[in-house]
């Protein structure tokens, strides 16, 4: 072969090596917008962005008017309130009007599997601080959005049961800082810090990550150590 030749057939192999690699870059992005569990899941988490969305806006011009943030009594239905918590959804038959925020519906649209947790700070009367957090189902969405809790679950000790939020400037929010591991014998345990859990998926030892035993213990229905 001479040396034209053996030219001819290295870009021709290069060509070939493009487009093989440039199909399969296609053949996984069609693959994920086909992918209709995930498609139902970014759905379901854009509703839950909305809805808190428009509570922060309206609690927020709701606290320039009245000088405190909507009590308990004014949000949350009336069989989920305990304590300086409670829970949003305003097709319950025992939740307060929620018109005077949004005329949409604002409930999680999994309820009453998962469900907007309201907590306020403060005085009961009149809360200074509060925070809404929400479940999110869909993976693409905690790599990148601002008001992730990051790594960690948040919300109310000991389940730390959610992972997205809206909240007042001045709000303490409360995160997990124990995170447990799905293991290789199906149980879910403690294992510390985060980086000790990625250090525990490095020795095989753990396969998945979760920010609370709630929710290893949610997602892993069945496993050890489990109520």
């Amino acid at each position: 072969m001479d040396r034209s030749n053996k030219k001819e057939a290295a870009v021709t192999l290069l060509e070939i090596m493009m487009i093989v690699a440039i199909i399969t870059l296609l053949v996984v992005a069609v693959i994920s917008l086909l992918d209709p569990v995930e498609q139902i899941a970014r759905s379901r988490d854009t509703k839950r962005k909305q809805d808190l969305n428009v509570l922060q806006k309206k609690f927020e011009e709701w606290y320039n008017d009245k000088g405190c943030y909507p009590r308990l009594s004014e949000v949350a239905y009336t069989s989920s309130i305990s304590g300086l918590a409670g829970k949003i959804c305003s097709t319950k038959d025992d939740s307060p009007n929620l018109t005077y925020f949004t005329d949409n519906i604002i409930c999680d649209p999994q309820s009453p599997f998962y469900e907007y947790l309201y907590v306020t700070t403060g005085a009961s009367t009149c809360p200074t601080a509060y925070v809404v957090y929400s479940r999110l189902a869909a993976t693409y969405v905690r790599e990148n959005d601002v008001y992730d809790c990051g790594p960690h679950g948040c919300g109310i000790a000991p389940s730390y049961g959610y992972d997205y939020l809206v909240s007042s400037p001045n709000a303490v929010i409360s995160v997990s800082d124990d995170f447990y591991c799905f293991d290789r014998s199906s149980r879910c345990t403690s294992c510390g810090t985060y980086e000790s859990c990625v250090n525990a998926m490095y020795d095989q030892v753990c396969i998945t990550i979760y920010a609370s035993k709630y929710l290893c213990c949610q997602a892993e229905p069945g496993a050890g150590y489990c109520p």
